[in-house]
């Protein structure tokens, strides 16, 4: 057993600027035949899982860990270590990787054991996309590659979402387009995205990769000379428009994608929503000219590839994708290390707020 106090970083579902630590009984409740429980080594915290906030009870995220009333447990991925076992098949001293709570402590109900991993089969989450549910030991784990678990956490989860929608993009010949546009460019799943199509334009149609974001973060997305074109979001009108377009939005902002959707006209031919890094702004219901935006729902399309290529050939492809990706994001991106829940709670509001900036990448442990 841990002698670490058990805690939990609570949400409010409604009002999600408020924010508290609590003690959580994960660390002491009995387990039953089939649980282990883990000490979460360090967890990633981005925009990504602000979006599992805003999106908590659209979406669902509040009950894979469920809290008290009124609070929820926002979902992470991360490491953690089985320190007690009453599943045959895994033992103490293991690693592995996952989504977790932001936590310092959680019990997995596991089963379907086997050398790769485990999945957590608890009733309530048998809802979820298999990707939320799998939990991988780290010796079998193909993209560890004895990397800095740091990047892993930060960066990970943010690049797999990337590689599936440049994967999805290209299956789909990108919808008949020559222009690619990225709302949030500054964002890691945007720039990751422009760094893959990039990379890999030579064997495809010819297209430019536009990247949209705030003024004060025009100079950082320029850095990262990934994008073809970079512009603050009130110079959309200035772009051209007579070329066959797709829109990815990263931010959720009603204003931006009412723009591009009001400029691009009958030439925007797809438009997509991935996150909400402009969560106040969301205007969900809002009817737009052009083609209806569509939800680019990650574990969906990730069981979609899985399916297709099978477990092998994706992870190759995957971790192609991610050395590639890494050699853009490392050189832009400073880790910071936060450690201790007054510092948790403290960064949760930071990148809540977006003082944070784009260029910092958050690893959290309770310590």
């Amino acid at each position: 057993m841990s002698s670490r106090p058990a805690q939990d970083l609570l949400i409010n579902r409604k009002i999600i600027e408020q924010a508290e630590i609590a003690d959580s009984e994960e660390g002491s409740l009995p387990l039953q035949e089939g649980q282990v429980r883990l000490v979460i080594d360090r967890f990633g915290l981005s925009a990504n899982n602000i979006t599992y906030a805003a999106m908590g009870d659209m979406m669902n995220y509040w009950d894979i860990y469920p809290a008290r009333d009124g609070w929820g447990r926002i979902p992470v991925w991360g490491f953690a270590d089985i320190i007690e076992s009453r599943c045959s098949g895994l033992s103490v001293g293991e690693r592995v990787y996952g989504l977790f709570p932001a936590s310092s402590h959680v019990i997995l109900q596991a089963g379907q054991v086997s050398g790769k991993g485990f999945m957590d089969v608890s009733p309530h989450r048998a809802v979820f996309a298999s990707i939320y549910n799998s939990y991988v030991r780290l010796a079998a784990d193909h993209h560890f590659r004895n990397e800095s678990h740091d990047w892993q956490v930060a960066l990970r989860p943010l690049f797999m979402t990337s590689f599936l929608i440049d994967a999805f993009l290209a299956q789909h010949d990108f919808f008949g387009a020559n222009t690619i546009i990225f709302g949030s460019a500054s964002s890691k799943t945007a720039f990751g995205t422009a760094a893959l199509l990039k990379a890999n334009r030579q064997n495809r149609r010819d297209y430019i990769v536009i990247g949209l974001t705030s003024t004060a973060n025009l100079e950082f997305v320029k850095s990262l000379d990934c994008y073809d074109v970079v512009q603050d979001y009130a110079s959309v009108p200035k772009l051209g428009n007579d070329a066959k377009t797709v829109y990815v939005d990263m931010s959720g902002n009603i204003r931006v994608r009412k723009s591009v959707h009001v400029h691009f006209g009958e030439n925007l031919v797809y438009s997509s929503w991935v996150g909400v890094t402009h969560w106040t702004k969301l205007g969900l219901g809002i009817q737009l000219p052009g083609p209806e935006p569509v939800l680019f729902f990650a574990p969906t399309e990730f069981q979609n590839r899985m399916d297709e290529l099978g477990d092998d050939v994706f992870n190759r492809q995957f971790h192609a994708a991610w050395c590639q990706i890494n050699n853009t994001a490392q050189a832009a991106i400073s880790l910071r290390h936060v450690e201790g829940d007054t510092a948790i709670l403290q960064a949760y509001q930071g990148i809540l707020s977006g003082a944070c900036g784009p260029s910092a990448a958050h690893v959290m442990s309770f310590g």
